[in-house]
């Protein structure tokens, strides 16, 4: 969902296209067509309403005293322990969070109705003046859409660069903050992430998301302002929000868990890695192809890495112990089923709990041991190539064979388990005023003259996502490798090798006046006295 269009269904300017008519344009691309867009959307407002409701149910209107006292001796109706006519809460906090979180859903609503309202004006200007039909969405590449926005509108400054620098104005300079060294991240979640964006990002851009003089005057004062009004909400809303978290993430990876154990195993970037990984205006579907791409490497490098002889050894034992008594339960349960319910194993737990934890943990361990086959030097060469390919703004140092534990443990702590982010998710609430207030104390710390920079055509943008600012991209490895990122994604665009030619022009001059790249091919690296990894500068 586009919250920085919340609650309006401006499409922008359609007469000579502004960044909020091309998002509109490339967010309706890139969802695949107004069916998506429009079920996308209503499940989220669904999902919402079935939280609260479901959050009402669980504190109103079960009665737990009577659970707790239930008698074994006679069987009992679910229904003696629901009360639905105490479904809204009695206690005040609880009614003010209830009306809060009404508000939410309310503008959620909202938003809803007007994305749905204006997914459809795009589809009428795909369909009518693009002659894109609907159906076609799905198999088109944005470049041929790229191609008829250029005939269709007539505006000597739309080309491939600047459409796709007004879809990334945001995110541009969100990869700058993530890769800014004067500032404190921390290990970042979805809900730190929003509460950042909120207070760095968003006091950058009016209402018709450009950043303005204006904007940037008052920069500092209105962080400061949302940071405090993000502070006193967290912490009023804190033991309410770790409940919504806790039964969300109850509803969400319980059942998913329980059937499918071995995702608690699945692994996923952690939210610095994935905008530190981005290159400056690669569009999100080119990105996520990318990010797929490294990920399925990382799969068979890491799995290959933890997986020893004799851990696989004690696994299988222990797999094999865990299996004799699930195949016992089981076959006592077709002796009698009443097994099952009423005969008490350990703990106090009846047998069907034993087979399904047994079962669960039976699955995990089957899953941690799959695909043992040992990861064979000339394998292994393959796929570090591969993955140096991919991610051009690590030093290709890192990725030879005497340094490629260290690249190894790197990965890891940028492509953690699922598991992780769960508990993660649910710590970083707790302490979110904490990080509010260390946030709060580091504003002084920024210069938004090493963030952004104004650009002729397109007017205040991330300093480093300039690929055509070759003293920059002399100086910084990341801007270097998003320029041939994005001639790679524009190969049919003349303009886009033309520049990257002229930066290795610029990196040649750069090298005959002293500074030394260890490769100045394809990937650009820092002297081999420093070892950079995504731009931080690192003791060999």
């Amino acid at each position: 969902m586009d919250y920085s269009l919340i609650l309006t269904n401006d499409i922008g300017n359609t007469v000579k296209p502004d960044d909020v008519f091309i998002r509109r344009l490339y967010n309706y691309y890139n969802k695949g067509g107004f069916r998506n867009i429009m079920t996308e959307n209503v499940i989220t407002l669904v999902i919402n309403y079935f939280i609260l409701f479901f959050i009402n149910f669980l504190t109103n209107c079960i009665e737990y005293s009577k659970l707790n006292d239930l008698s074994s001796d006679t069987n009992h109706n679910f229904g003696e322990f629901i009360n639905i006519s105490n479904i809204f809460p009695s206690s005040p906090y609880f009614i003010l969070c209830f009306v809060a979180y009404t508000l939410y859903l309310f503008c959620l609503t909202i938003n809803v109705i007007n994305t749905i309202r204006s997914a459809w004006k795009i589809k009428n200007i795909y369909e009518n003046q693009l002659n894109i039909p609907e159906n076609t969405i799905e198999f088109i590449s944005w470049n041929k859409v790229m191609d008829r926005i250029i005939l269709t509108y007539p505006d000597p400054n739309l080309n491939p660069y600047t459409i796709t620098s007004k879809i990334m104005r945001e995110d541009n300079l969100k990869i700058s903050f993530y890769r800014y060294q004067e500032f404190t991240k921390t290990r970042m979640t979805e809900f730190l992430e929003r509460n950042f964006t909120y207070c760095f990002i968003s006091p950058l851009f009016n209402k018709q998301s450009q950043i303005t003089e204006e904007t940037i005057d008052n920069y500092k004062e209105k962080v400061k302002r949302h940071l405090i009004l993000v502070g006193v909400l967290n912490l009023f809303a804190l033991p309410f929000a770790i409940y919504i978290v806790l039964v969300y993430s109850l509803i969400n990876y319980g059942e998913q868990i329980y059937h499918n154990p071995e995702l608690i195993i699945e692994r996923q970037w952690t939210i610095k890695a994935l905008w530190r990984l981005r290159y400056y205006n690669e569009l999100e579907h080119q990105y996520l192809r990318r990010r797929n791409n490294i990920g399925n490497i990382l799969k068979c490098v890491l799995d290959a890495k933890k997986k020893k002889a004799t851990v696989s050894i004690i696994i299988r034992f222990i797999n094999f112990v865990l299996g004799s008594f699930f195949i016992l339960l089981i076959g006592l349960s077709f002796i009698n089923d009443n097994i099952l319910t009423d005969c008490i194993v350990a703990f106090n737990r009846n047998v069907l709990w034993f087979i399904g934890v047994i079962g669960a943990i039976i699955l995990l361990l089957r899953k941690v041991i799959n695909d043992t086959t040992p990861l064979h030097q000339e394998k292994e060469d393959k796929l570090f190539v591969a993955l140096e390919e991919y991610v051009r703004t690590i030093n290709p140092k890192w990725f030879q064979p005497d340094m490629r534990t260290k690249c190894i443990k790197l990965f890891s702590s940028l492509y953690q388990y699922k598991i992780v982010f769960i508990l993660l998710e649910i710590i970083n609430l707790v302490i979110s005023p904490y990080y509010v207030w260390l946030w709060y104390k580091e504003i002084k710390k920024i210069n938004l003259n090493d963030l952004i920079e104004y650009h002729q055509t397109l007017g205040y943008v991330s300093k480093k996502s300039i690929l055509t600012n070759f003293n920059t991209i002399s100086k910084e490895q990341h801007t270097y490798a998003s320029l041939e990122e994005f001639k790679n994604n524009n190969e049919d665009w003349h303009s886009a090798s033309l520049w990257y030619q002229q930066a290795q022009t610029s990196l040649a001059d750069a090298t005959n006046s002293g500074f030394k790249w260890s490769n100045t091919s394809s990937e650009l690296n820092q002297t081999l006295a420093t070892t950079v990894v995504f731009g931080d500068p690192r003791p060999s």
